[in-house]
């Protein structure tokens, strides 16, 4: 059992800026004048927002249930610059991400800009009204813009823009207008053939059309049917619609609108009812401020009367107010008047118990207007921002809307150490024998150590018989895999048989050239079958994207499987079988070995069976080589008291660092961080990346472990996968004691056969580079994979080309150098667990972006200090102190097991397994390597 008990010191190492530049060139940087420790929500009731939050809390808990936002305001929204950002770190930075475009409004028919993230065209004449204007004669409703038209046939068509952040999808529809008359029919029709419901409300101001399924298009027609040429159809706006649940974030934009333009929205009140937003957010004040009129008093009546319609209209929702920023009038004189602008909303936020943002005072205050021109943040006329300056605006409040919510559910976001959890013992017994895809068999399910305690009794009465012995084993693996990977224990059995009957021909072959031929047929059979389930569907979607064709991928093992099932496999899907990378590794050296003379063939398909399918190590590992395994198949089972000493630390010592530290820190930290970075500051991010370092080798090592602990007791010894890699001093030294015996195949089976470092020295890099680009292919099907191979690939040729120029020129302390090389290597390994570990390509960029621009220094004591956080790094401490246990330790407490208290280990293993799942934090999670 590999323990370290020696106390470590967590390091943070703050990545250089130049990385996220490298991954995202256009990175809005950090500015001094700007109020980076005034950015929070201020409300003097905390539960203010409580509604909205929990709402969000629902969906992050459960991934159900849905809030709707809508902010109102001027400009400086509907260009959508500011509202788009604020979108966009909502769904990415809070992982609420909804295909639901909310309510919007056809800009275009009223002759206005608006927002680029949907599109729309339209036919007809249509005349434009703004509640920002002076003019009476039109109503406008929630939008504050509205589109009149007497034509006999107009038609609008909406769609989904592509080239934006989000692709809608729509499920519903509402359109808000006024035909007082009745003259005109509205009709609607999509690019799909569906099934369109229709429905008026009670007053017969919006129509609801209902799609059988989503689509992303929809085209209005409005037909009038009447004679009377005066008669008049007004669009007001429109809510797009779908069933996904996430945040929903609308935004309503006037230009040139100031507080008293919402209140003569004459329909305002009953489409704000119908929308009914959880949240509602108003950017107003900079018109009212520009205006040479102004009155404080006045602004006030009115600021006070919008509120409280809008509290009296959706009195279960929550506000959000902000002040305006600050700003020039004609380029030149300094707004004064915004300074009573703001003190008048901060009023009103007290007085009603809103939520305030005060931008005025993030931005910089009076006069910090000039501040961001220099900066090219501002526009040209001193009062609206550019895009970049917008962008900033949008991130800072969401940073200030994330704060507020991770407080509110800081309480929540760590479970109890300790979870009383009963067994189910009527779903013990039912599903012992049966496959569920949703509750596979693996290590860490009570369910597996039923299993091996019915098998072990038995076994005990068979293993001093071999042949009984291969076979029991061959069919309780072959149970095994099908208990966690279902019917594809048929592929096992077949790759076992294709590679038996290859094997035998390869030793009987009595040329080279034969020889050579058997074994090229065995590896292509094994990297075809490997890349058919591992790669189709990845260089498909590749070859799809890159030649804009449409190819599918083709399961014929589904396709077959269907001839005998009337047809109820899917053959456009392929699922990647259970441990498919580890064991088709083992069958290829077994046939190397062959042909390199290194073994001679197993007597039987049975014994071969059982060497591919040995279940302790059949789905995560270690790589056990043929020529290392096949000869303990004959011979007789030994199981002293040293090793069953340590058989029972490592599967202790496994489990407590699977379930206790690996899938707390999992659950309770480093998913959250790696699902929405924006919502954490780098120094958390920075945490999070730690914590997936200890998290991978915490869950990894301990499958190896219980895999090694399993086979000792069975009497079979398989080779140790990690060394304490993280004490590495060097890239190369990190990958002799990080998965071992991964690492040390691929360089005999694929880097010797390269040419190894026999070809010259550029022969030599482009082989190691070579070597972990397939490696981390081997890894999986995505991008993210192959950087994080050739990251590796190129830092062990850096550091090979490093060694042949400074050999024996080393002009530090051995000590210090060391220290070195050990922070280099550490750093660059957790650098590179980012590229592992994260979901996509984004999310890497906001991880490094955050760790580089938003570390958080000053908050640093605020986030170690925190009590919803120290059993989190309670764990990583804990994980990290294992991990640096003396060898010399871990023996002496098997010597002391094995010599003295040896009948206490059955004690002492039940003891540790009944706290270990005490200790289970959340419902059992698979291992992460399950997935390669």
């Amino acid at each position: 059992m590999r323990r370290r008990c020696v106390i470590l010191f967590l390091f943070v190492g703050l990545t250089t800026q130049s990385f996220a530049q490298f991954f995202e060139s256009d990175t809005i940087p950090q500015f001094d004048f700007v109020r980076y420790d005034l950015n929070k929500l201020s409300v003097r009731d905390s539960t203010a927002l409580g509604p909205l939050f929990e709402k969000i809390w629902a969906f992050e808990s459960t991934k159900k249930g849905k809030a709707k936002i809508l902010h109102i305001g001027d400009s400086h929204i509907q260009a959508g610059y500011f509202s788009g950002k604020v979108r966009e770190c909502l769904h990415k930075g809070l992982g609420c991400g909804t295909r639901e475009r909310g309510f919007v409004f056809p800009f275009g028919m009223a002759h206005t800009n608006g927002p680029v993230n949907y599109a729309a065209q339209y036919t007809g004449n249509w005349q434009g009204f703004k509640s920002a204007s002076t003019t009476e004669d039109s109503q406008w409703g929630l939008a504050g813009i509205s589109a009149s038209t007497k034509d006999d046939s107009t038609t609008l068509k909406i769609y989904s823009n592509n080239h934006t952040f989000d692709s809608y999808q729509f499920k519903r529809v509402k359109i808000f207008y006024r035909d007082d008359t009745d003259a005109f029919k509205i009709s609607l029709r999509t690019d799909k053939k569906d099934f369109i419901t229709v429905k008026d409300d009670d007053y017969r101001c919006y129509k609801t059309f209902e799609f059988s399924k989503e689509v992303d298009t929809l085209y209005f027609t409005f037909l009038k049917d009447s004679l009377d040429e005066d008669a008049t159809f007004l669009i007001q706006g429109v809510e797009l619609e779908s069933d996904e649940p996430g945040i929903t974030y609308s935004e309503v934009g006037v230009n040139g609108a100031k507080v008293k333009s919402f209140l003569r929205c004459n329909d305002f009140t009953s489409q704000l009812a119908t929308l009914n937003p959880d949240l509602m957010v108003i950017s107003l004040g900079t018109n009212d401020a520009y205006n040479l009129n102004f009155e404080d008093s006045l602004f006030y009546n009115h600021y006070d009367s919008l509120i409280g319609i809008v509290k009296a209209t959706i009195p279960n929702s929550s506000i959000i107010l902000t002040t305006p920023g600050d700003a020039r009038r004609y380029k030149k004189v300094p707004l004064k008047e915004n300074l009573f602008i703001r003190n008048s909303i901060l009023r009103l936020a007290k007085k009603h118990n809103t939520a305030v943002w005060d931008f005025f005072k993030i931005m910089g205050g009076f006069l910090s207007v000039n501040q961001w021109h220099e900066e090219n943040l501002i526009s040209y006329d001193f009062l609206h921002m550019n895009e970049k300056g917008y962008k900033l605006q949008g991130e800072l409040f969401y940073s200030a809307f994330a704060k507020s919510y991770n407080d509110y559910t800081s309480s929540r976001r760590v479970k109890p150490l300790i979870v009383n959890e009963g067994v189910d013992y009527k779903k013990l017994i039912s599903s012992i024998f049966l496959y569920d895809s949703n509750d596979p068999m693996f290590f860490s399910h009570y369910l597996f150590w039923v299993f091996f305690s019915i098998f072990f009794i038995v076994y005990a009465f068979i293993y001093k018989r071999l042949q009984l012995r291969s076979f029991y084993l061959f069919a309780i693996s072959l149970f095994f895999y099908f208990k966690a990977g279902g019917l594809y224990f048929f592929l096992l059995i077949l790759s076992t048989v294709l590679d038996y009957l290859i094997g035998k021909k390869i030793f009987k072959a009595e040329n080279y050239s034969a020889r050579k031929g058997w074994l090229i047929l065995s590896v292509s059979l094994n990297l075809l079958l490997l890349f058919f389930f591992k790669y189709s569907l990845f260089f498909t979607d590749s070859l799809n994207s890159f030649l804009d064709t449409n190819f599918t991928s083709y399961n014929f093992f589904a396709g077959f499987g269907n001839l005998f099932s009337d047809g109820t496999f899917n053959v456009n899907e392929i699922i990647l079988p259970v441990g498919i990378s580890f064991y088709t590794f083992q069958t290829i050296s077994y046939t190397v070995d062959l042909y390199r003379k290194k073994i001679k063939p197993v007597n039987n398909i049975i014994d071969f069976g059982f060497y591919v399918s040995f279940f302790p190590q059949l789905v995560a590992g270690p790589i056990v080589r043929a020529s290392e395994f096949i000869p303990q198949l004959y011979k007789p089972y030994s199981l002293s008291y040293e090793k069953f000493s340590r058989a029972g630390l490592l599967i202790i010592g496994g489990l407590f660092k699977k379930m206790v530290i690996s899938d707390y820190i999992s659950s309770n930290f480093v998913d959250r961080v790696f699902e929405a970075p924006l919502k954490y500051s780098g120094f958390e991010n920075l945490m999070g990346s730690y914590g997936y370092a200890i998290q991978i080798y915490c869950d990894f090592s301990a499958y190896s472990d219980i895999a090694i602990g399993l086979a000792l007791l069975l009497g079979f010894t398989l080779p140790q996968n990690f060394n304490r890699p993280y004490l590495s001093t060097n890239i190369t030294e990190f990958w002799r004691r990080w998965h071992i015996s991964l690492s040390s195949w691929l360089k005999d089976y694929l880097y010797i056969p390269l040419g190894g470092n026999k070809k010259g020295k550029i022969r030599t890099y482009i082989n190691l580079f070579i070597t972990m680009l397939l490696g981390g292919l081997w890894h999986g099907a995505a991008l993210k994979f192959i950087i994080w191979g050739g990251l590796h690939g190129s830092a062990l040729a850096v550091h090979k080309l490093f060694n042949s120029l400074f050999k024996n020129k080393n002009r530090l302390p051995s000590l210090l150098s060391k220290f070195i090389g050990w922070f280099l290597t550490f750093h660059f390994v957790v650098f590179c667990w980012i590229f592992f570990r994260a979901p996509d390509y984004e999310t890497i960029v906001m991880i490094l972006q955050q760790i580089t621009l938003n570390f958080g220094i000053s908050h640093v004591i605020d986030y170690l200090s925190a009590p919803n956080y120290f059993p989190i790094y309670l764990m990583m401490f804990l994980g990290f102190a294992l991990h640096l246990v003396p060898d010399k330790f871990e023996l002496k407490v098997q010597s002391v097991f094995a010599n003295k208290w040896w009948p206490s280990m059955g004690i002492t293993a039940v003891l540790m397994v009944i706290l270990i799942y005490q200790f289970k934090t959340s419902e059992i999670q698979p291992f992460i390597y399950f997935q390669f």
